[in-house]
């Protein structure tokens, strides 16, 4: 291209040195996009699965470009069980990317099964899928992230009066802030807690409920009952109607708002009950951080 580029030809960004002259003068070899389908005896399940390169350049830069191999939905490339007897798991797509002649990041996703990760009276482990990514930016660095495919039921430690629920979507994060800034893990459920007792506590519900190791180190979106908690003593009836911890709102006037949380609890107290009739008392209140 000694005159102009070709149409529709655009540079990844930063990727000419404007010293070496103008961009249109360019020479060298581009590919916009190709897919490739892989001879099944290549293949990791005996179909024909597909490469995908996008934006290949080739010139006196070296070898720039992306590359992708993905996998038919329901034949991904699977483990075998006689050398990973402990781990099911299976790749849906791989990709990486090359920068004149260097790789500068990659991804990978797919399904796994955790032997030790079981359900209440179930002995198939719960399906996880996973996405992890790697780069280099002035250091390497990488994540995994693995979220629960389907709601589970687990149970409670040292009783078997609790059992808790945690939604679809929650998710374990590990790995490398961009730029290889240090090691980050959180864990961020929804779901509930529910407990089997004379207590009556029919279920609290969680929303956001995120561990990590960097600061703020626990935080929480909505905690609060799903339903009542409530007992009986000498007669008298006591139980809590409401009980709900949120994160605040932040705005202008209180930017910091987002670190703090509000607390709202309502409760009702039966004084006398007999037949069709009783007698009631009952109150609540807010507390606004």
């Amino acid at each position: 291209s000694s005159t102009k580029n070709a149409a529709g030809f655009v540079f990844p960004t930063d990727y000419w040195d404007e010293s070496a002259g103008d961009p249109v003068t360019w020479n060298g070899f581009f590919l916009k996009n190709i897919k490739v389908t892989v001879p099944k005896d290549l293949s990791f399940n005996g179909d024909g699965n597909a490469v995908i390169v996008n934006n290949l350049l080739i010139d006196d830069y070296g070898l720039t470009g992306n590359f992708m191999m993905s996998f038919h939905e329901g034949k991904s490339a699977t483990s075998d069980q006689k050398e990973n007897p402990g781990l099911d798991f299976s790749v849906d797509t791989i990709g990486v990317s090359i920068w004149q002649n260097e790789l500068s990041d990659g991804m990978i996703s797919g399904k796994a099964q955790v032997p030790f990760l079981k359900e209440i009276n179930s002995d198939k482990p719960v399906e996880l899928g996973f996405r992890g990514s790697f780069g280099y930016s002035d250091k390497f660095y990488y994540n995994i992230n693995a979220r629960i495919e389907d709601n589970a039921t687990f149970g409670v430690p040292f009783t078997d009066k609790a059992h808790v629920n945690i939604s679809k979507g929650s998710y374990l994060d590990i790995g490398d802030k961009k730029g290889g800034d240090g090691f980050e893990a959180s864990l961020c459920m929804n779901g509930s807690l529910n407990v089997d007792s004379d207590f009556q506590l029919k279920g609290v519900k969680f929303e956001g409920l995120k561990f990590s190791t960097s600061s703020p180190h626990v935080g929480i979106d909505y905690f609060g009952l799903d339903g009542k908690v409530g007992f009986s003593f000498a007669g008298f009836g006591i139980s809590l109607n409401e009980l709900g911890l949120n994160t605040n709102v932040t705005n202008d006037k209180y930017p910091d708002a987002k670190d703090l949380l509000d607390l709202r609890i309502g409760a009702q107290l039966s004084l006398a009950q007999e037949g069709s009739w009783g007698i009631s008392v009952g109150g609540g209140f807010d507390i606004f951080s």
